[in-house]
């Protein structure tokens, strides 16, 4: 019998570059996980995370493994749930995994995992032995393939984040969970995909996201937001950006539609490099011509609770000339959403 991923370990293997990923399935058989440790593949196991979690169709199916932990799914398989992803084991699709997760992780945590999944970007903790190799050829001038690309650190190190195309469009999670709305997590994962705020690029995009986009009574700011919003620029401004179009990080409005904020997600990794420090200088002075109002967010600002409150202070007087002060319980609402925004995120969807 095929091993088949459940749940995180499923969206783990989404989250490794793909000519990685190829090579990965075809190491699993069911045989490596039921023998003892030495004849497991250990790289196989390290890249896809302790344990595999895998589902089985029946109780009669359920394994005794020291590295894989199994997960009974007795309900019909719905349409396109499973996909085969090498010889020996197949893999919950995106949506699938998702509704797998949803009865058992925080919503919040949720959340963020559909907006990965739906993304533009992957958080990968690759192995050392890997990590190495990939290095080396960044020093020889690669910068990925396959729609892939590394984000780098100052030094020119990897790091755990890289730029994708995104697994699966929100609106195609949404129409799974409404068509098994009536399976465990279903309804859970269609509200999920209601809180999804676009496109992100990055775990900071997302989590500003969040803290900006939800309803007060949920602990965010409920500003209107929208990630990666798309401004068409004026003739002055294409002038200027020396370009047609720009995206904003997190483009939020006025409650009556009036008022455009731009937030830029000021990323230490993204916006180092000088030559990408000019391209948003330009970009700031054209968005400006065109009358919209222009906000740097450092990560530190978003994650400090002082500095993130007068940072909220400040886009609502941009937004509404006013900032509403929260009351007590809309301020244990906060710190208990902020509490679970800033977790390790490399550790989502653990159960």
């Amino acid at each position: 019998m095929d091993v088949v991923l459940w749940g995180i370990s499923a969206l783990r293997l989404y989250r490794i570059p793909p000519w990685l990923r190829r090579g990965l399935a075809a190491r699993f058989a069911r045989a490596y996980l039921l023998h003892r440790p030495s004849a497991v593949d250990q790289l196989a196991v390290d890249l896809i995370g302790r344990p595999v979690h895998v589902m089985v169709r029946e109780r009669a199916a359920r394994w005794s493994l020291k590295h894989a932990k199994c997960h009974l799914w007795s309900a019909d398989l719905p349409a396109g749930a499973v996909e085969e992803c090498g010889p020996y084991v197949s893999c919950a699709a995106p949506e699938f995994a998702l509704l797998q997760l949803a009865p058992f992780v925080p919503y919040i945590h949720l959340c963020m995992l559909l907006h990965e999944v739906c993304g533009g970007f992957a958080v990968c903790e690759l192995p050392d032995a890997v990590r190495d190799e990939l290095q080396a050829l960044v020093g020889k001038g690669w910068h990925g393939s396959e729609g892939w690309c590394p984000v780098l650190d100052g030094a020119g190190r990897l790091t755990d984040l890289w730029q994708r195309p995104a697994c699966v469009e929100v609106g195609s999670v949404a129409r799974f969970a409404e068509r098994n709305a009536s399976a465990r997590g279903g309804a859970r994962l269609l509200r999920a995909t209601q809180d999804c705020f676009g496109c992100a690029r990055s775990p900071f995009e997302v989590r500003a996201a969040l803290q900006y986009g939800l309803s007060r009574m949920r602990g965010g700011e409920g500003r209107h937001v929208r990630l990666d919003g798309r401004i068409d620029l004026s003739r002055s401004g294409r002038i200027l950006a020396d370009q047609s179009v720009c995206y904003a990080d997190l483009l939020a409005e006025s409650r009556d539609g009036s008022k455009q904020l731009v937030i830029e997600c000021q990323s230490r990794l993204i916006h180092s490099t000088a030559e990408r420090q000019l391209l948003d200088f330009d970009r700031q002075v054209a968005l400006q011509a065109m009358g919209y109002e222009y906000i740097p967010l450092t990560y530190a600002q978003l994650k400090s609770d002082e500095r993130h409150r007068e940072m909220a202070e400040l886009v609502g007087m941009k937004l509404e000339g006013r900032y509403l002060e929260k009351s007590a319980l809309l301020k244990e609402r906060e710190r208990s959403l902020r509490r679970e925004l800033f977790c390790d995120w490399r550790r989502l969807g653990e159960v």
